[in-house]
């Protein structure tokens, strides 16, 4: 493979951030301030994979050659530290996969506010950078004792605060209604997110003390929540998927058959479609079965890791997209940036499409086989999942969805205890 420093191109045509023509593979390096704005003047830079054999991009992409071991040039690597704002003293050599890797993990930015966030272990115990579906870097992580500690910790504690406002606010929002066991469940729901990342971490000897911001309160843990899944056996409807289902503004849902789909949609894409039964761990995994896949021209699939009003929405989503890609892609806040990892499928009649997220490494499986793997840090601290459609105003409404699941990557109790309050409460 080729490797490429240089800026997002803007498809205007479908209103999304894209990587340079050809490529393969990408790891987005932007800030969150630079995702999320809109084109088409690029801000911030990606690392970018090619074929080899392909054409340069050109324009202001700096080429970095074919091998991963080799070291940086001298003029190379004054570039990439002034374009990206990392010290070349912090590096621990010049070879181009301990660029890659440091600059996502011990020169990381935890807010995301100057440059990407940290990468995050995965389940093995790794950090690690996946690009054009191969590993570009690895190494084991050393907890308190590692080098990236301080942007990962720092990443950590302001996940942890952010999951325990938004829940803070469900909780008080259904005490307002008169829903005293809701009010319960989000109460509980931020001490199950600290208790799936103590059972994470715990290789590593980590405390709450380690996983809470100092200016908050110690308010204990739980165990996580397992899975939340929905068949759609329920009666045909052309306004709604259910009471569990929530509608991105401009978009509207049903079911036909025992299947979900988009009935209409008015809203800029992707339109989205996510499950309120949140669960423990952001370390988790979606599946649906889709019905009518060919028709995937728009794509459509499953979509993870979703927090945000309309406007500000943000996740994750991944499945088939025309007749022989699959892709994953993301919204930060009410930006697309699409097909950051892809891979070659064949995509027809009905398949079961996964997406799975570990750490910071994303992996798109098809029936079963892995169709394309990569890294991604932008996105974390929530755990709610649902289904996507609609990229570039072509949503697949003759495609159905047979049934989804999302699942908590680490497992524990729970399993679909907010489904029993509901029904309780009415």
């Amino acid at each position: 493979m080729l490797y490429f420093l240089g800026p997002w191109t803007w498809n205007a045509t479908d209103t999304c951030w894209q990587p340079p023509a050809g490529a393969i593979g990408s790891v987005d390096l932007r800030s969150l301030s630079q995702m999320s704005a809109a084109g088409p003047t690029a801000l911030g830079q990606g690392l970018f994979a090619l074929p080899d054999g392909s054409p340069s991009p050109g324009g202001s992409y700096l080429a970095l050659g074919s091998s991963l071991t080799a070291n940086v040039s001298t003029a190379n690597r004054s570039a990439w530290n002034t374009r990206l704002g990392t010290t070349a003293a912090q590096f621990t050599n010049n070879q181009l996969q301990t660029y890659i890797g440091e600059t996502l993990s011990r020169q990381a930015d935890a807010a995301g506010t100057n440059r990407c966030k940290p990468v995050m272990p995965t389940s093995a115990g790794n950090l690690e950078v996946m690009l054009g579906n191969a590993v570009a870097y690895r190494r084991a992580f050393q907890g308190t004792a590692d080098a990236a500690w301080g942007p990962i910790q720092t990443a950590l504690r302001e996940g942890y605060r952010a999951v325990r406002q938004y829940c803070l606010v469900r909780a008080a929002f259904w005490e307002n209604q008169g829903f005293p066991l809701l009010a319960a469940y989000w109460n509980a729901k931020y001490k199950r997110f600290l208790g799936a990342r103590l059972l994470r971490y715990a290789r590593w000897g980590l405390t709450r003390a380690d996983l809470i911001p100092t200016d908050l309160p110690d308010e204990g843990d739980l165990p996580p929540e397992t899975t939340v899944s929905d068949a759609f056996t329920r009666a045909d409807s052309t306004t709604t998927l259910g009471s569990e289902w929530t509608p991105v503004s401009g978009s509207t849902w049903g079911i036909s058959s025992n299947a979900g789909y988009l009935v209409t949609n008015t809203t800029v894409p992707p339109d989205a479609m996510f499950n309120t039964s949140a669960l423990s761990d952001p370390d988790m995994n979606g599946e649906c079965e889709l019905a009518g896949v060919a028709n995937a021209e728009g794509g459509w699939g499953v979509m993870l890791r979703r927090h945000g009003t309309s406007a500000t929405r943000t996740f994750y989503f991944g499945g088939p997209r025309r007749l022989a890609a699959g892709y994953i892609s993301k919204v930060v806040a009410g930006t697309l940036t699409d097909g950051t990892i892809q891979g070659a499928t064949t995509n027809s009649g009905t398949q079961t499409w996964k997406l799975d997220i570990n750490g910071t490494t994303l992996t798109l499986y098809q029936d079963g086989v892995q169709r394309a793997t990569g890294t991604d840090s932008s996105i974390d601290g929530t755990s709610v999942g649902g289904l996507y459609t609609g990229i570039g105003g072509r949503p697949p409404t003759s495609g159905r969805y047979n049934s989804f699941t999302a699942t908590d990557g680490l497992g524990g109790g729970g399993g679909n205890r907010r489904r029993r309050i509901l029904m309780a409460a009415r």
